[in-house]
């Protein structure tokens, strides 16, 4: 699915590449796609994206998941070059936002561009897994929620229909 997407993007001139990488943590999920990176892309610098839903940013900046979150933190923002980016869907308060990015955890990392919100235009702020499980539990097409290679892929493999 994440190639089919990478696909429509390139299609529109942007420049994604898709990594597959079976450990949990997006501090090492950084890592190990700068350890191949570096050597490979010459002349070009390569910044890592991560686009990470509200909850999950919350839980990247939660220290019980690290030994040593500045360590952690360090490498994934300042070694690997890493950014992690949030769209903003209209069900988190601006206080709310304020209040976490400004908490001693977060602030130096969003402070220094680290952490990049998004703002969304209003007709595709719907737009979530949830919604595109429940058209496709419930029969609806998927125009306006995901592109074509994306629906090929849901439609091929019967995904969500339970």
């Amino acid at each position: 699915m994440m190639v089919e997407l990478a696909k429509d993007l390139s299609e529109e001139g942007r420049e994604v590449a898709v990594a597959k990488c079976s450990v949990p943590m997006f501090v090492e999920k950084s890592r190990i796609v700068r350890e191949e990176l570096d050597g490979r892309v010459e002349g070009t610098e390569v910044r890592l994206e991560f686009p990470l839903g509200w909850d999950t940013v919350i839980r990247f900046f939660n220290p019980k998941y690290y030994t040593s979150p500045s360590t952690s933190f360090t490498s994934f923002f300042h070694t690997d070059h890493s950014t992690l980016l949030c769209a903003r869907r209209g069900d988190i308060s601006s206080a709310e936002e304020t209040s976490f990015l400004n908490s001693s955890e977060v602030k130096p990392w969003a402070d220094g561009g680290g952490v990049v919100m998004v703002d969304l235009e209003e007709e595709v702020r719907g737009i979530s897994s949830t919604a595109i499980r429940e058209a496709v539990k419930e029969g609806r097409g998927l125009e306006g929620l995901v592109g074509k290679g994306v629906e090929r892929v849901i439609e091929r493999d019967g995904l969500y229909k339970e």
